[in-house]
């Protein structure tokens, strides 16, 4: 479009020139002895512009040979570029397709001149943890952290989720630590420290680090509520048995007073008491606390502890069947407990009504205990069968009845 205006401008020069000449033309005088060079205006116009035109023509080619070098540079640059990014979208998408090998091999070619050399080194460690190199992908995530210093927190971050991911709980935990000096109120930190301190089981931890993760909304409000039950009933039930009952009491004043009133909670110190042998202080509060809320899994426990007046305790648990006549829960605390006062018809009736309600499969294990010495073997028997059958699920199947051996003809007998 623009040579076809300027071949338009020239043709309208040229005209207007050419009329200009007709009545005048003139003439056009050079002399530089010993020539003399006479020329219509006209011709001398024609060769001027010629000249300019070959003049710009000339210049044009000269500058792009001077700048020849510099563009076959740009031109070898930006291939080398797209070569790149070319090697890293491959070896991501083999990433997406479990190829690790490939993947590897892609992210890493050509990374020393990439201008995104952290995707590449993290991809490729990535990929080396799913071949179970861990030494390598160490060797890329080091690499990745002189490449890029400003994200060592997020390459921070991505090696102890590898090293979680793969088991090394200790070495994702020091990790962590020297990221939480650096970044404390990192929520995404904050989240992977509970994640690996659950893993480690390290309750004692895990409850001091609750604070954070409220604070900084590490979690949702029910996850957190649910991992704050999980790290202080884990605290609890680490209390080895035999221990000091000291620690114990210290570790229960340590929860906050709503906790103490949560079910599973109470249940893991009361565990721990009959552990300990503190009879009557486990008896003492799941009464209370079973007096002031019912829950299956207290009355369960229930039945477990056993105090010195234990026909006190069963006379206690019997005023509950007002309320709760059928509940298997109390059926099988009522059963337990009557065999432990030597009340074998009560602790039968007790047990029986626990399984006709569904009761749980420990009930036919305690009742088929209780037949077996009754002396009733069969009866017993068929408690335990049901209660597998109920443990797995599956039927079992009958077994044939053993046939009647006739007596041998005298043929026979001889020949045996």
């Amino acid at each position: 479009m623009k040579i076809l205006v300027v071949c338009f401008i020239v043709l309208l020069a040229t005209v207007g020139l050419a009329l200009f000449a007709i009545e005048d033309p003139g003439y056009v005088l050079i002399a530089r002895a010993p020539w003399t060079v006479e020329m219509p205006v006209t011709v001398f116009a024609a060769i001027v512009f010629l000249a300019v035109v070959i003049s710009f023509f000339l210049l044009r080619i000269l500058v792009g040979l001077w700048r020849t070098p510099h563009a076959i540079g740009v031109w070898r640059q930006q291939r080398s570029l797209e070569k790149r990014q070319q090697s890293l979208v491959r070896g991501y998408a083999h990433m997406l397709e479990g190829d690790w090998i490939k993947a590897e091999k892609d992210l890493v070619t050509r990374i020393d001149d990439s201008q995104t050399p952290l995707l590449g080194y993290v991809g490729a460690a990535y990929s080396a943890q799913q071949q179970g190199d861990i030494e390598k992908r160490d060797t890329y995530l080091a690499q990745a952290h002189d490449a890029d210093p400003k994200r060592n927190l997020a390459i921070g971050l991505i090696q102890a989720r590898m090293q979680y991911q793969d088991g090394q709980l200790k070495e994702a935990l020091a990790n962590l630590r020297e990221l939480r000096i650096k970044a404390p109120k990192n929520d995404r930190v904050l989240a992977l420290t509970a994640d690996v301190l659950r893993a480690s089981k390290k309750w004692s931890e895990s409850v001091d680090l609750l604070p954070a993760l409220r604070k900084n909304q590490a979690f949702a409000e029910a996850e957190l509520e649910s991992r704050t039950l999980e790290a202080y009933g884990g605290l609890l039930e680490a209390t080895e048995t035999g221990a000091d009952p000291t620690t114990l009491r210290n570790t229960w004043n340590k929860l906050p007073a709503k906790l103490k009133r949560n079910p599973k909670l109470l249940s893991a110190y009361v565990k721990q008491l009959i552990n300990l042998g503190k009879m009557e202080q486990a008896e003492s509060m799941l009464r209370a606390a079973i007096n002031k809320q019912w829950d299956a899994d207290l009355v369960a426990l229930y039945g477990s502890v056993k105090t010195r007046d234990l026909q006190s305790q069963f006379n206690a648990a019997e005023q509950w069947t007002t309320d709760h006549p059928a509940d298997p829960s109390l059926m099988l605390s009522l059963g337990l407990l009557a065999m432990e006062n030597k009340l074998w018809g009560k602790a039968r009736s007790y047990l029986e009504t626990c399984i006709a309600n569904n009761g749980p499969e420990e009930a036919h294990r305690v009742l088929g205990s209780l037949l077996e010495n009754l002396g009733e073997k069969d009866q017993a028997l068929q408690c335990y069968r049901q209660g597998l059958e109920k443990s797995t699920s599956t039927s079992l199947p009958a077994l044939p009845e053993p046939e009647t051996a006739s007596e041998p003809t005298p043929k026979e007998a001889a020949t045996a």
